[in-house]
């Protein structure tokens, strides 16, 4: 909790350590963050399509398809032990995606935005090497921490529903 606001929305999950953060549509969103689930979109352009109705600026991760493509023996990313993963993106697909939606697509590794920014070219090499080192703690030390105010949030939340 580095001084964002985030808030949780799964329509296939209990909400079990986000509770009093849930995402209401009324809330305004700068950003939606999605971790490892686009490989699990059934229907991707919906599930894209759904998210950009919230906000304009995605950020996800997802290993994209190696060039060529790998045979299912040969990618460990396929899950063919789980069968999870069913969908697959390669960056062409990303433009392609960011295009058809009037966006601008930048890939970082397995980090990858969708935005109607455009980012600079130094701010893009800044985020490249925050994703080789896996590390934002710039980001956090100027940002700050919000997990008092978040917990002060669900006290008085709570003070409120009695």
């Amino acid at each position: 909790d580095i001084g964002y606001d985030f808030f949780w929305m799964d329509k296939y999950a209990e909400n079990i350590f986000a509770r009093g953060f849930e995402y209401n549509c009324k809330d305004k969103i700068s950003l939606i963050t999605s971790f490892e689930s686009f490989e699990h979109f059934q229907d991707p352009q919906t599930d894209i399509n759904n998210m950009l109705k919230i906000s304009r600026n995605v950020m996800f991760t997802t290993q994209l398809l190696p060039n060529p493509i790998p045979k299912p023996s040969e990618w460990w990313y396929y899950g063919l032990s789980h069968g999870q993963h069913i969908s697959f993106y390669s960056l062409k697909t990303l433009s392609y995606i960011a295009e058809s939606n009037g966006l601008n697509v930048y890939s970082f590794g397995d980090v990858h935005i969708l935005t109607e920014n455009k980012i600079s070219n130094i701010k893009k090499r800044l985020l490249d090497l925050a994703n080789r080192f896996s590390t934002f703690e710039p980001v956090n030390v100027k940002i700050g921490n919000k997990t008092i105010d978040d917990m002060n949030y669900l006290i008085s939340s709570k003070k409120g529903d009695n």
